[in-house]
Formats: structure tokens, sequence, C-alpha cells
């Protein structure tokens, strides 16, 4: 059997949503029955019963609760979710489950200035200690209310990402990610703009893996190398370099 196969069930309303959850759910059970061992990231719908939330962690790697948007605009976009009540205790409940892999939300970007967008989903990384939030750029379709408003540039999508990668995984903290706004608004690339900002200097012959990871283009992998000698670009002797000149090119 094919270890890599994800579960890949569509998340579309079947009836009502415990019964689509249940669908979900028994679906991820009958390939563990089978004896899959492969990875599966389960979907709980908004209005999923608690014991089958519980129920889905038992067999899905991860469990996923998309937010989709902010608690401001929830009523905009739909007449029949409630935030607080079908979002965020579905949240609750998945985070209290303890799936292997933790839990992921989705959040469509739309009117909402980056800001407003990083903030809440700083809130939900703190209150829920979810595992990471995924990003998608407002499509209109056709044929719904929405159908005329302007589409979301998808560059922003990418500007998401990058900040949410500032905190997530390199280290930064909020005081720091605050110089990367503009207003409201991120540069394309927060790294980049806050190293050339900040005019730090960084000697890969004795920086810290944390100094490391503050040159754009720099990830773990490559900070790792570095401090391990194996990166030929940059030996461990004295070679300063000023972050906000480097190129992401230079150290992909």
């Amino acid at each position: 059997m094919n270890t890599h196969l994800e579960e890949a069930v569509c998340s579309g309303v079947r009836g009502s949503a415990e019964e689509t959850q249940e669908l979900l759910v028994e679906t991820a059970e009958l390939a563990r029955g089978t004896g899959y061992e492969g990875y599966i990231h389960l979907k709980v719908m908004p209005g999923a019963p608690r014991h089958l939330v519980e129920r889905g962690a038992e067999s899905a790697d991860r469990l996923s609760v998309n937010v989709e948007t902010l608690p401001s605009r929830m009523e905009e976009l739909s007449s029949t979710k409630h935030y607080r009540n079908d979002i965020e205790r579905r949240l609750r409940w998945a985070s209290g489950a303890s799936p292997s892999s933790g839990v992921t939300t989705q959040l469509i970007a739309a009117g909402e200035s980056d800001r407003e967008v990083f903030d809440e989903v700083r809130r939900l990384y703190g209150r829920f200690g979810l595992r990471r939030v995924y990003f998608s750029a407002f499509r209109a379709i056709p044929g719904t209310e929405m159908e005329s408003r302007k589409a979301t540039d998808p560059r922003r999508d990418r500007r998401l990402y990058r900040v949410d990668w500032l905190t997530r995984v390199y280290g930064f903290d909020s005081e720091e990610v605050e110089g990367a706004f503009r207003g409201g608004s991120l540069p394309d690339d927060p790294k980049t703009y806050l190293a050339g900002r900040n005019g730090l200097r960084v000697d890969p012959s004795d920086a810290s893996r944390e100094e490391l990871l503050r040159v754009p283009g720099i990830g773990p992998g490559t900070a790792g190398r570095i401090l391990e000698g194996e990166d030929v670009r940059f030996p461990r002797r004295s070679r300063p370099f000023l972050e906000g000149q480097s190129r992401l090119d230079d150290f992909s």
C-alpha cells in the first residue's frame, strides 16, 4: 500500500454536518482498518459533534478546522455559521483530542489588512496551540453574492506566509515583526525588509543559529550546515556580511 497517500475526501457537506463528519471519520477508520499506516489529514466540519471530532483524532495524524475568515467578517460571508460556536469550539475540541501531528486551520485573505490577519493568526496560535495556518487568496465564485468582489493579489499569500514563518520557524518575536508593518501592510519580503531596516551585521564564523536565521535566504537547514561547517559558501571563519545586502538567490 502507498504509505504516502493522504486522505483527500471532499469536505462539501452531504446532508448535515454530523452526517458528513461521520462519513469522513469512517473513511479514516476504514483506511486504518485495512492496514494503511500513512499520513491522514482529516477535516473537521463546522457543526460536527464533539464525539466525532475525538473519534476522528484516533485515526488521523492531523485535524484541520478552517476558520476561513476573521470573526468580524463571518456574518458577511455566511448566514449559517457562528465563529465562536461553530469554528472556535471545534478548534478547542480538536486541540484537546491531541492528534499526533497537531491541528491546523486555513484563512482566506480578502478585505482585511495584513496587520489584522497577523493579529488574529497570533491569537489563534496562542489560544489553540495550532501547528500552522494556511492562507488562500480570495477568488470570487460566479453566481454568488460576492461575484463582483475583486480577487486578492496572490502576492499577498506569500507575504502572510513569510511573516508567519518569521515567528513560527525563524524565532522572531512579535515585537521584532512589528517593524515590518508599514501602516497595516507588509512588504513583499518581510525578512529582507527587516534585515535592511535594522542594518545588522552577522559574522558566519561565530554567529549563533538565532543570528543566522535573521539573514534573508538562510533557513533552518542552511543555518545548521553553516554551524556544522558543511556549507562551503560560509566557512566558520571571519567573513562578515550585511544582512540587508544579501539576496535570496545567494542562500537558497
